[in-house]
């Protein structure tokens, strides 16, 4: 999934907000208390929500009442996103209505497709489950890096530029804190050279008859051919071998003349 648009009338600190998500890496940069962590909450409430069920936990609306905007009365926020299969779509909530109000639409023809995925109470549009195949809380582990996380792996110290992006990737990656993406692509890169092997090692065990085969064909061409060239031996007339032996030259005739 690749965002490509996001519009904040208001949230929390937010407002009147949008922005084109460029493809690729995207880099919101700002001081401290500017909204970068509230820009990452508005993205991650439009994908699921504040709410998992039809009733409401009390947790849930702590969540939802720690963004209502600090100034704006209009708490609500789009994003338009595309699927991988370049399908794209436009969410719309309302986050100040008790009830959550949420649209999704397709971008292309404005079409609602929001009954499509089912409609709860509080906004409970599953959209993104079906769509991704992910709840809330795996989209979190795997593709949503908070700041808390990232300074649990950084520190409240300095760190490099290379620290902070392998922590960056063995979070996203991996939602594993010791596991590196690099590790992860060696150990499929070692997969991917072993399957090739096996499939060198496959082709070679199914040509091996045949080849065999051609060798013995032509093993006895060869032979053919070679006794063709080679005179035959002579037999005497009891099958046996005769020894051949070399002639001698007739010596010369005496001629008598008389007188």
């Amino acid at each position: 999934m690749k965002l490509s648009r996001i519009e904040i009338q208001a949230f929390g600190c937010l407002s009147d907000f949008a922005e084109e998500i460029a493809p690729g890496l995207h880099i919101f940069h700002g001081p401290n208390e500017s909204g970068k962590s509230t820009l990452q909450q508005a993205i991650l409430a439009l994908l699921y929500g504040f709410y998992e069920g039809d009733r409401a936990k009390s947790v849930e609306n702590a969540a939802r009442q720690r963004f209502i905007p600090w100034k704006h009365p209009r708490y609500t926020a789009r994003l338009e996103y595309e699927l991988r299969d370049g399908h794209g779509y436009r969410v719309t909530r309302d986050f100040a209505d008790d009830d959550n109000p949420t649209t999704v639409s397709d971008i292309v023809t404005g079409r609602p497709v929001t009954d499509e995925f089912g409609r709860g109470r509080h906004g409970n549009v599953p959209f993104m489950r079906k769509q991704l195949g992910m709840t809330r809380r795996v989209f979190e582990s795997c593709a949503f890096v908070s700041q808390g996380e990232l300074l649990q792996i950084t520190g409240e110290g300095r760190v490099t530029p290379q620290e902070m992006g392998d922590a960056i990737i063995s979070l996203a990656d991996t939602a594993r804190r010791d596991v590196s993406a690099q590790k992860a692509i060696e150990r499929l890169s070692d997969v991917l050279r072993n399957r090739s092997v096996d499939r060198l090692r496959g082709r070679l065990r199914s040509r091996l008859p045949g080849t065999a085969l051609s060798l013995r064909n032509e093993n006895s061409k060869r032979s053919t051919a070679s006794a063709k060239r080679s005179p035959p031996t002579p037999k005497t007339s009891n099958g046996r071998k005769s020894r051949r032996v070399p002639s001698k030259s007739p010596s010369p005739a005496t001629a008598t003349c008389s007188a």
